[in-house]
């Protein structure tokens, strides 16, 4: 392949690949990965991948692993240490084992190599040494086999790259550059040609260690030298160790990359030491620059000593690690052509770079022109006798700051670097300085300088992440191939990232990657990253950082809680409004998070109502509490009525409502004690806008002092936007936790677009017949293919079970495959692994089909920053449900059967009859673990297991709205989840008023079903609403939820959820599948009948039959089912009497804390309030449904107990779907990104029983729940977390708020931890520990802790509950 010579030409050559078919001959070795490169990242990924239960082999060219760490790098550039985590902090916390410490970064060479053979050996690692790489075979983009100078060929699945030099991405013909690119390339400031570096005579003052104030150390004392043979004439030529070659211009790119040293482990000790020899070739007049050096320091006054040639730093056992200075162990220019040279070349160029290094020393030593001081100091110092034993105390390694730099598409920048920009897909943190050593010691000026050093380590301004993109190349370049040290990065950013911490936390991550492309069977670049991520953070790895850019974006509002406040507060929320007035959060609120307005209309006819209650009489100053703005009313009456009688004030909105943070007042007035009052605010003859944010009423004295500055008022300074936006509620708070937050900007669609379809079959899971499957046994039988099935299935199948997943019909997925089109949540977060895997594969295709955050892309993203939460077309709902089963070995699927027959043993199930769907022909199945997936509980009906099926009486729970009940709607959003602050999406309905006569009795009614439609709006893939062949006008007549479309989604489609049918379903759950077959088709009709109603009948307007008639069924959608979905919407069916029955109080506030109640035994929440949809057709006088709530007011996030899953009398069945919940509680219960997260909780507790051979029902839950909250499965809701964030603290408030640690939603771990609360926290972990915890208990003594006004006890909380969460794992 032409590589071009020029000296800015970015290198996009291969080294000297081979692309030919495998050899006909077996390779002498065949494994999962291959790593080449014995540096520590090589260690670190061929035992990380032998861990993950893959064979690895590991090459190295010479025959010492470490690299550099065991090199002679002995004083470790950590950077930010914190950001060290995984295996590389395993490395460093073995070291300081062997020290009797608990970590130790300062490490002498011998130590760091015993502890990677000791790695390698623990693993079973095989090891290749002393074979450098010669050259690769390829098929296509994919390396096949690995041969080295000796003829070993090696062949694998996944290729990991840690060398020093990139040469294994070389081999395999991967793009990569050995130029400073020009600032222009990627419109960096650091970049191609620089000189921060100017020669001066002073140097300044600097502290002990010889830094001064800017971090500039005396060994990079830069001073004017005479760089000719002959000082002041250029003709007589350049002395040795400065080059030929002119600055260029600054910021142009340039060839070259950092210069190369020897870091040496040196030692005072008489008895350990090695004197550092001259080599064979020394000549003094090669260091007559050195010389030049000495003499202007001592000219300029520098008492010199050892800190002016050797940055060192003490090691143990008397050792240093000798770093290099202005003149020390860099040898500059001695690297050119080492990136490119063969082997033999490149020891010639090491071995160049030894005498350079021993001349310097010998020089040092024993030249007369050196200070006397220094010449002594040089000569205590000497290589050491116990390190690097065969080669005379020499390091082994020489330190190759920079060699290629692979380019792919992530390219890490001084912008990433910077917190300008984030990584995507995070496999690790860097965290050190920009630190770029020169590439040319040249003349300007008429002096020397150092071309490309970047002084003083610039600033990252925190650790940040590398994108998993930055470590793979281009996938039609390779695509298994994985690099951990020359990494896609510029020459800027590679001076951060290039440090050994990074090399190890990369290369773990490679190994992990490839591991599970090799698990999936896919390229390394579509590796699925949530589930990436899931592992390692598992695994213990750091992968996000707070940023501390804000990057112009508008700091986050300060919101100020009413209860907070002194005196009477009342918020906006509280008033009563005449008219209608709109919510708005445009402007930033004095209180709360949004105030009303009265749209500048209907004047006269709107007003807002206060009566706060007077509970001490006195006098008060009236505030009235409003945002400001030039577009305001300036003369708005505003009504007090008090003991004094009523008085009206005239307020300019126009005029800020806080001065100095303080309300205005409307003056003092007096209130008696439980007697009438009020402040109104009409809008009667406003010229503006009429505003209302809040009121209160303060004690006269605290108002007095809070004007003359003696005490806060609570208020925050506000600043009145110009131009204001409105925000979504809780959008920002939001944000912090979407599982794909909103970009800024939407794309705009193609104008005219028609469907656009993906040529990937859906059903890509491959079915088994009934033969392959009849008489055999499974470790896990999966009856159900729902969302909550697959999840279980998948996991459990992942640790290892043999796995039968069986759906009743041909299609798996539940009601996303059949319709529901949008995800039922109010959270947006991230909730479960394997949800997060699924939302990723969908995003994926959403990317790749209609362009990143195009506005389809943006309609699917999972997040509460809008509603729906989310989306997925069917047929791509069920593609990628179909991929999580496809990708896995243990999984047998077996389609068109369901249960027929069950063989129970005393409390265990043996066997299960399965009969084909519309056939007499059964067969039978035994297995270890059963689960029931089923929506209608099939399975367990069948096991003769307690269940139910309607509703429970109002008394059996003690639920305020069991039973038959007939209730309202009321279209307006629950107040109390705005007032809380909770980061849910804030519902757009509540519960309305209920009939207190109701009977609230028992009854076998269930909630209506129907059919979920998926309609498209597309002419070109739009097909006519048939016409059953049962119509009947007369069922529409009186029908009130008329309409098609719920809402726009993706791909011009939607979905239609109005053709319920109350009462009709009540057979259905007890039937067998011909009866069921006949309740299906009448839904179906009355559906189908519904749409061809409102697009045809007389008696819709005709605009509107027009807009329904824009609606069609999907050509794309259903195409084997006459374009309808395959099931029918089973929102409730028998449920089981479990050994926890959740219910409404399990979904509510308990009094006493504010959380619902704590469960012990977590697995899962739900967010979603206790709905249903009405149970019958019946009403009264005044109360319009049977059975539909919303409880949005009364719902807040729940945790949901293993026990919920385990059926009473039978101990090896699971049941994630239809699990033991009352009708009310079911309500919450009931939606998919629920089964997602009960199923995978399920497969996990049907795998950790295999591994501790016991039954689910007997399995220790809080081994259960240890593994998922590792795993990072959402255990309990917070506001401020992000369940997959790599704040290792995550983990602990999971576990420990299900312990009663926590009293309500808000985990605050980086705040202060109080006295008080940590005092209540030790007892509980004393409790813990002693198996006497009450969980609700301590819940109730930390709120009473909260409450206190006590000391911080000097840690945060987050330190506090992770040192409990790590002597927890011991």
């Amino acid at each position: 392949m032409f590589r071009s010579l020029a000296p800015v030409a970015v290198l996009l050559c291969s080294y000297f690949t081979i692309l030919s078919p495998l050899s006909a001959a077996e390779p002498d070795h065949r494994v999962d990965i291959c790593v080449y490169g014995g540096t520590s990242g090589g260690v670190v990924a061929a035992v990380k991948a032998a861990r993950l239960g893959k064979t690895a082999i590991l090459i190295e060219p010479g025959q010492h692993l470490g690299g550099m760490s065991s090199g002679g790098l002995s004083f470790s550039d950590m950077g930010k240490s914190a950001t060290v985590a995984g295996m590389a902090r395993e490395f460093y916390e073995r070291i300081g084992k062997k020290y009797g410490k608990p970590l130790e970064t300062r490490l002498e060479p011998h130590v760091a190599e015993q502890v990677f053979e000791e790695m390698i050996k623990e693993a079973g690692v095989k090891v290749i040494r002393g074979e450098p790489l010669q050259k690769v075979r390829k098929q296509g983009p994919r390396i096949v086999e690995l041969i080295t100078d000796k003829g070993t060929r090696i062949a694998a699945d996944m290729f990991i790259d840690c060398t020093y030099e990139g040469d294994l991405l070389a081999a395999a013909g991967v793009s990569y550059s050995l130029t400073r690119e020009a600032n222009s390339k990627y419109n960096e400031t650091l970049n191609g040609v620089q000189l921060y570096e100017i020669p001066q005579v002073h140097f300044g003052k600097v502290d002990k260690i010889g830094r001064r104030k800017d971090r500039r150390g005396l060994w990079d004392r830069a001073i004017p030298l005479d760089p000719y043979q002959t000082p002041g004439k250029p003709e007589s030529g350049l002395l040795p160790l400065i080059e030929e070659g002119e600055l260029g211009k600054i910021g142009e790119a340039a060839p070259g990359v950092q210069a190369y040293c020897f870091r040496l482990c040196v030692t005072d000790q008489p008895k350990n030491r090695i004197p550092i020899a001259a080599p064979a070739n020394y000549d003094p007049a090669r260091y007559e620059i050195v010389a030049r050096y000495i003499a202007a320091c001592q000219q300029a006054g520098d008492d010199m000593d050892l800190r002016w040639f050797t940055k060192h730093d003490a090691l143990p056992n008397g050792k240093f690690d000798f770093n290099t200075a202005y003149f020390g162990l860099n040898y500059v220019g001695g690297n050119k052509g080492y990136s490119e040279a063969s082997h033999a070349e490149r020891q010639q160029i090491i071995k160049e770079h030894e005498n350079y290094a021993r001349g310097l020393f010998y020089f040092l030593k024993t030249d007369e022109r050196v200070p006397q001081k220094v010449r002594e100091q040089v000569s205590r110092y000497g290589l050491c006798k116990d390190e690097f034993q065969d080669n005379g105390g020499w390091p082994h390694q020489l330190y190759i700051r920079e060699s290629r730099r692979m380019i792919s598409d992530l390219v890490m920048t001084e912008h990433y670097c910077r917190h300008q920009v984030v990584a995507p897909k995070s496999v690790g943190l860097a965290s050190y300085g920009i630190d770029i050593h020169e590439i040319r010691r040249i003349v300007h000026n008429g002096v020397m300088v150092r071309e490309g050093k970047l002084l003083g380590h610039h600033s990252t301004r925190g650790p940040y992440p590398i994108g998993l993109d930055a470590i793979v190349p281009k996938p039609e370049e390779c695509d298994n191939l994985l690099v951990t040290f020359a990494i896609s990065a510029s020459h800027v950013a590679f001076g951060s990232t290039r440090m050994e911490p990074v090399l190890m936390i990369l290369s773990q991550s490679a190994a992990t990657a490839a591991s599970q492309a090799i698990d999936v069977g896919c390229k390394i670049q579509d590796v699925n990253y949530q589930r990436l991520r899931t592992q390692l953070l598992a695994d213990g790895q750091l992968l996000d950082w707070p940023s501390p850019v804000q990057n112009g974006k508008s700091t986050a509002r300060v919101i100020v809680d009413p209860e907070t406040l002194p005196g009477i507060v009342l918020d906006d929320s509280d008033a009563e409004f005449t008219g209608s007035w709109a919510e708005s959060n445009g402007q930033p609120s004095p209180i709360g998070r949004s105030y009303s307005h009265d749209g500048n209309k209907d004047r006269g006819q709107k007003s807002a109502r206060f009566t706060p209650e007077i509970k001490q009489s006195g006098d008060y100053e009236v505030r009235l509490l409003y945002t400001w703005h030039p577009n305001r009313a300036t003369k708005v009456p505003v009504t007090i009525r008090s003991a004094d009688g009523e008085k009206t004030v005239t307020v300019n909105q126009r005029q800020p409502a806080l001065v100095k943070q303080v309300p205005v007042s409307l003056g003092t007035f007096h209130f008696a004690a439980g007697q009438p009052a009020s402040v109104t605010v009409p809008n009667r003859g406003a010229d503006g806008y009429v505003v209302v944010d809040g009121l209160q009423l303060l004690p006269v004295k605290l108002a007095k002092e809070e004007r003359a500055g003696k005490r806060k008022s609570g208020y925050p300074q506000l600043t009145m936007e110009a131009k204001p936006k409105f925000r979504q509620p809780n959008a920002a708070q939001a944000k912090t936790v979407a599982f794909s937050p909103l970009a800024e900007k939407t794309l705009p669609r193609t104008p005219g677009a028609s469907t656009r379809h993906s040529a990937e079959p859906v059903q890509l899971a491959k079915a088994s017949t009934a033969d392959e499957v009849a008489g055999k046994s499974y470790d896990v039988v999966v009856v159900g293919g729902t969302g909550g099935g697959v999840a279980t299935a998948v996991r459990a199948a992942r640790k290892g079970c043999s796995v039968l997943l069986v759906q009743h019909n041909g299609h798996i997925g539940g009601m996303m495959t059949n319709g529901l089109m949008q995800w039922d949540a109010l959270y947006g977060g991230p909730r479960a692994p394997l949800f997060s895997e699924l939302l990723e594969n969908i995003e994926n295709y959403y990317i790749e089909t209609f362009g990143r955050d195009s506005r389809d892309h943006q309609t699917i993203r999972y997040t509460h920053e809008k509603y729906p939460i989310g989306w997925a077309e069917p047929h791509v709902a069920e593609r990628e449900y179909n991929r999580l089963v496809a990708q896995e070995k243990n999984i047998t699927l077996l389609l068109h059967h369901y249960p027929t027959d069950v063989d129970r043993q005393g409390a265990l199930i043996k066997a299960v009859t399965l009969c084909r769907y519309g056939t007499p022909e059964t067969i039978q199945v035994q297995g270890t673990t059963f689960v029931d997936a089923t929506y209608e509980g099939d399975l367990f009906a069948l096991a003769d297991v307690p269940y139910r099926v309607g509703r429970e009486a109002r008394d059996e729970f003690n639920e305020p709205h069991a039973g038959k009940v007939f209730v309202n709607i009321d279209g307006h959003r629950p107040e109390s989840v705005v007032k809380e602050g909770l980061n849910i999406r804030v519902y757009g309905a509540r519960q309305g008023s209920v009939d207190p006569t109701s009977p609230f009795a028992a009854d076998g009614a269930v909630q209506a079903y129907n059919y979920r439609f998926c309609v498209t709006s597309d002419p070109a893939n739009r097909l006519p609403i048939p016409k059953p062949a049962r119509y009947d006008r007369a069922d529409y007549l009186d029908f009130h939820r008329r309409y098609i479309p719920a809402s726009r989604g993706p791909n011009h489609k939607s979905h239609v959820n109005s053709p319920i049918m109350p009462g009709q379903n009540h057979a259905y759950p007890e039937a067998d599948w011909p009866t069921r077959e006949k309740i299906i088709q009448q839904h179906l009709d009355f559906g189908l009948g519904l749409m061809w109603f409102l697009q045809h009948d007389e008696s819709i307007p005709e605009s509107k039959r027009q807009e329904y008639l824009k609606w069609g069924l999907p050509k794309d959608e259903y195409a084997d089912y006459d374009h309808v979905p395959y099931e029918m919407y089973v929102r409730e069916a028998r449920r089981i009497v479990g050994r926890h029955v959740f219910n409404e109080n399990d979904g509510m506030f308990v009094k006493e804390y504010r959380r619902t109640p704590i469960h012990a035994d977590s697995i899962a929440v739900t967010d979603w309030y206790m709905d249903s949809h009405s149970c019958t057709t019946d009403s009264r006088p005044g109360f319009k449904y049977d059975g539909k709530l919303i409880l949005t007011e009364e719902s807040r996030p729940s945790q949901i107990p293993y026990r919920a899953l385990l059926p009473r009398g039978v101990d090896n069945l699971l049941v994630p779907v239809c699990l033991s919940a009352t009708h009310i509680a079911w309500g919450a219960i009931r939606l998919e990104p629920v089964y997602l997260s009960t199923g995978e909780a399920a497969g996990y507790a049907a795998a950790l029983a295999k591994q501790h051979a016991t039954t689910p029902a007997d399995l220790d839950p809080d081994l259960l729940l240890k593994t998922l909250v590792r795993r990072r499965q959402l255990v309990s809701f917070f506001n401020d977390l992000k369940v997959n964030d790599s704040d290792p603290a995550i983990p602990a408030a999971q576990y420990f708020a299900t312990k009663g640690f926590f009293n309500d939603y808000n985990a605050r771990l980086n705040e202060p931890l109080t006295q008080a609360v940590r005092g209540v926290w030790e007892r509980g972990l004393k409790q813990l520990e002693q198996g006497t915890l009450d969980a609700r208990k301590l819940a109730v003594e930390v709120q009473e802790a909260e409450a206190q006004q006590s000391p911080a006890s000097g840690e945060t909380r987050g330190a506090f509950l992770l040192q409990a969460w790590e002597q927890l794992k011991l």
